[in-house]
């Protein structure tokens, strides 16, 4: 899935190849956090595991955090999944201090085809545009205080 990215090695090289070869090369500005999580996707809960990999930028930085969720199992529907999301640094005011939040989400599923899976593809979608919202909600709630 890395490979669907050509701005990923051209502006976060380390962070890249790290994804890449881990447990190699590892940067000193990135953290490893393993967790699982049991995730209603579909019609049945869905276990997966989950290495999330976090790098923050300096202070002359553009980009201050890049934030990996690489899926490492799933207990079914999901082959492979990678989110990736990027706090870019918005400006030099600081009067007027904020960033843009950058989210790219894929993943390829299996089992997805034919009428059962057309259903199961309905539910999936519908949750997971559902979830987004809620996750950018409180994302906005919390920086602003809500």
């Amino acid at each position: 899935m890395l490979s669907y990215s050509k701005a990923l090695p051209e502006q976060l090289p380390e962070f890249y190849n790290y994804l890449l070869a881990y447990p190699k090369a590892k940067p000193t500005n990135v953290d490893d956090t393993f967790y699982w999580a049991r995730v209603k996707f579909g019609l049945k809960p869905t276990l997966r595991v989950v290495q999330t990999v976090t790098m923050r930028g300096g202070p002359a930085d553009s980009v201050a955090y890049a934030i990996a969720e690489k899926q490492l199992y799933s207990s079914h529907y999901f082959e492979t999944a990678l989110d990736l999301s990027f706090c870019i640094r918005g400006g030099d005011d600081a009067k007027q201090p904020g960033f843009y939040l950058i989210m790219a989400m894929g993943s390829e599923q299996a089992g997805l085809t034919g009428v059962k899976g057309s259903i199961v593809r309905k539910a999936a979608v519908g949750r997971s545009v559902s979830n987004l919202q809620n996750a950018l909600t409180t994302i906005r709630n919390t920086l602003e205080g809500r």
